[in-house]
C-alpha cells in the first residue's frame, strides 16, 4: 500500500480532514459532508473536491473515492479505495499531531 510520501505534500490537509471527520472506525461516504471544499494548505485559486463513486456508477466491483484538484495551472485527479484513503488519513493525522507536539 502507498504511504503519504508517495503523494504531493499539498494533499496532506485533505487526508487530515478525512481523518478528523471520521465518526466510525472505517471511512464511509457519509463523512464527505463534513469535509470543506476550501481546505487549508491549498494555494489561492485552487479548488479540491472529494467524492465517492459507487461500484455501480464506475462499472467496478467496488466503489472508490475520487479527489480532484483544479487550479489555474491545470487539474489533477487521484482514485483511492476506502482502505487506501483511510490509511493515508490516519498516517496524515499522526504526522500532524506529531508536528504540533514538537512545536
Amino acid at each position: 500500500m502507498k504511504t503519504l510520501s508517495d503523494y504531493p505534500t499539498f494533499l496532506r490537509p485533505l487526508f487530515v480532514a478525512v481523518a478528523t471527520s471520521m465518526d466510525r472506525p472505517q471511512v464511509h461516504p457519509g463523512i464527505l459532508r463534513a469535509i470543506s471544499s476550501e481546505l487549508p494548505g491549498f494555494a489561492p485559486g485552487q479548488v479540491v473536491t472529494i467524492q465517492h463513486v459507487t461500484g455501480e456508477e464506475s462499472g467496478r466491483r467496488k466503489g472508490y473515492y475520487e479527489v480532484n484538484l483544479v487550479g489555474p495551472e491545470g487539474a489533477l485527479r487521484w482514485h483511492f479505495s476506502a482502505g487506501e484513503i483511510q490509511g493515508l488519513a490516519q498516517e496524515a493525522l499522526g504526522d500532524a499531531t506529531a508536528t504540533r507536539m514538537r512545536e
